[in-house]
């Protein structure tokens, strides 16, 4: 038992509450996605009433979340629908956020080199 009593899973369950980041772009994304694909099989589907829904049974959002909720599966719906890029170089983008880390390196090699060819001070 750890903190007031409570077995491990409930203490790191507690720690672990919300997604935030890229995981929940990455849950928005989902909830998206299945939309999409519940539209895409022929079914009418009232978007912010299945998310109200969804939202009774698994607790999703505080009730005061929930219309930043549907805002934003919606915005991700009307994203993933009008997407038209189907896949990235891996390469390319490693590079590109290498890029700036690159820059700086090199303007130290610079400086640090600079300093090594500067004249040496000769004494008085």
């Amino acid at each position: 038992m750890l903190e007031q009593n409570k077995p491990f899973y409930l203490v790191e369950s507690e720690k672990m509450r919300n997604l935030k980041g890229a995981f929940l772009d990455s849950a928005l994304k989902k909830i998206a996605l299945d939309m999409i694909a519940v539209q895409d099989a022929g079914l009418a589907l009232d978007v912010n009433a299945t998310l109200q829904n969804l939202n009774q049974k698994h607790q999703l959002v505080p009730i005061d979340e929930l219309e930043a909720l549907k805002n934003d599966v919606n915005l991700s719906i009307e994203f993933e629908r009008g997407r038209r890029l189907k896949s990235m170089s891996t390469f390319g983008y490693g590079s590109y956020r290498a890029e700036p880390y690159v820059d700086k390196a090199v303007e130290a090699i610079n400086s640090l080199g600079a300093l090594l060819e500067a004249p040496k001070r000769q004494p008085s």
